[in-house]
């Protein structure tokens, strides 16, 4: 069977700001699309290097995307969103970014202790959780000792119930065997379950306005025709990270959305003759491969929506995906961009940049994303939607008391070690603003930002492509992190915060 897996042995913080209603932080600049290639070492990693890289990449690949609020009644939001950055060459037009996926806040009240502010999820909410597990367990009790008698609430906003692995998707949509749904779609609120109700608040919504000036967020109830409730907050975090166009990659609202297309996709996969796949990057390329391994007789055909596969990395390891991906029967087609879609009975009709069509089977978006910003003032993003921070070493925001971490901000690259390396780095700075003097010397630990090139892509369900910190890795060690079982074993961590139980 081509998804049987040989028995091999797995190896395995300074500065004082006034306490404030919102934090975010992101960057002024355009984000970078790809990072430049680096040149190859002159010599391999020994086995005991090959050994720390395995256990260090597989330690670092717990991404999320959410808002988180702090409210020292007042509170301390912070909003987080999912970490899926458009990385890969875009196959079709930009989608003009709209809604937030998550947020949490926390605030401080004299001796009382007041309700936190919601946190909102839509697409893979790695940051966001992470964040707020790291600001209830170290951030919080820290600045109740600091500021007696203060007390802190956080409040985490989340647009759906469920944590969604989207990294999982390509093998997720290929087939309900390969990989389980049940086991890609956790409880948010079964994470958080051991917190006091007194310092922590899950609010399920989508954030869909903020006022700058009263310093509160309006959210609307993704699961029901609720009227919209009023969140407020003294600093706030905005992880809100990014979505996708299609349901498969990011959940639109409700998490149940998301389930019905990777079924949709399962029960159509066995009939259909042909695919057509839009995007370049890793999304397409590993639903590519997964789809051609599972189904060999399908025509596939990949648009890149550029002059390459995997933009992120090295020509040399876009070319290595490229020759895999045909050895599999996957056809690559470059420099053709899709103008339209529509549907043509059964099938869909896509139009082309070349003036051509194509009717298919099948049709998979899988050409970017958009930040989830569309909520905030128009004066704290760039001009391409992200939210602006001010530098890169503190993640503060485009104004007091707001803070950005993952996908959604300015300084991201789009790739797991923003989001993973940030979380310290990021509550080091809120408990250094908001204790101010009362901080006992303890300064803000600054977030070093990772420039090496780093990604890992399976082809198919025996390996495939990537490099890790500069090195590039055979397709065994690809099989090894990810191939395998896309990571899934990594979920309970992230949603129950086991990442960051030591400070």
């Amino acid at each position: 069977h081509p998804y049987r897996t040989p028995n091999t042995p797995t190896p395995y913080t300074q500065g004082h700001v006034p306490n404030h209603t919102n934090l975010v932080t992101s960057s002024a600049s355009p984000k970078p699309v790809a990072t430049p290639p680096l040149p190859q070492p002159s010599t391999p990693p020994s086995p005991a290097s090959a050994l720390v890289l395995i256990y260090i990449f597989q330690s670092l690949l717990n991404p999320s995307d959410f808002c988180v609020l702090l409210h020292e009644t007042p509170h301390f939001r912070a909003m987080t969103a999912h970490d899926q950055r458009n990385d890969e060459s875009s196959a079709h037009p930009p989608v003009v970014p709209t809604g937030s996926n998550a947020m949490f806040s926390f605030g401080k009240t004299s001796s009382l202790r007041s309700s936190r502010t919601p946190l909102s999820d839509d697409v893979f909410p790695y940051a966001g959780l992470g964040t707020a597990h790291y600001l209830l367990r170290h951030t919080i009790p820290a600045l109740e000792k600091a500021n007696t008698p203060t007390k802190y609430k956080l409040t985490l906003i989340s647009a759906t119930t469920h944590f969604f692995h989207k990294v999982g998707a390509p093998r997720f949509l290929a087939s309900p065997d390969l990989l389980p749904l049940s086991k890609g779609f956790l409880s948010i609120s079964d994470g958080f379950k051991d917190y006091d109700k007194e310092q922590f608040e899950l609010v399920i919504g989508t954030a869909t306005a903020l006022d700058e000036d009263k310093k509160t967020i309006t959210v609307s109830d993704t699961y029901s025709s609720s009227p919209p409730r009023t969140v407020n907050y003294t600093t706030l975090v905005l992880a809100t990270g990014s979505s996708s166009t299609s349901p498969l990659w990011s959940i639109p609202g409700s998490h149940e959305t998301t389930i019905a297309a990777l079924e949709e996709m399962q029960s159509a996969l066995p009939k259909a003759q042909s695919v057509l796949i839009a995007g370049g990057g890793p999304a397409g390329v590993e639903s590519a491969g997964e789809i051609a391994s599972l189904y060999p007789k399908i025509d596939i055909t990949l648009f890149s929506g550029g002059d390459r596969l995997l933009t992120r990395l090295r020509p040399a390891i876009g070319a290595a995906a490229e020759s895999q991906a045909s050895t599999l029967g996957i056809k690559i087609v470059h420099n053709v961009k899709i103008d339209s879609v529509s549907k043509a009975g059964s099938q869909t009709k896509v139009s082309l940049s070349d003036s051509t069509e194509r009717t298919v089977d099948i049709y998979i978006d899988a050409a970017g994303v958009r930040p989830n910003s569309g909520f905030l003032p128009k004066p704290w993003l760039t001009d391409k939607g992200y939210v602006i921070t001010r530098d890169t070493t503190s993640l503060r925001g485009p104004v007091d008391g707001v803070y950005a971490i993952g996908d959604v901000a300015g300084y991201s690259l789009g790739g797991a070690l923003d989001i993973k390396d940030a979380v310290r780095p990021l509550c080091s700075t809120i408990f250094a603003d908001l204790a101010g003097p009362n901080a006992g010397g303890v300064k803000a630990q600054p977030f070093k930002q990772s420039v090496t090139e780093t990604q890992i892509v399976p082809i198919g369900p025996k390996g495939g492509v990537g490099a890790v910190f500069g090195w590039r890795v055979p397709s065994f060690f690809v099989w090894l992190i990810k191939s395998r079982d896309y990571m899934i074993g990594m979920v309970p961590g992230v949603v129950n915060g086991s990442d960051f139980v030591k400070a």
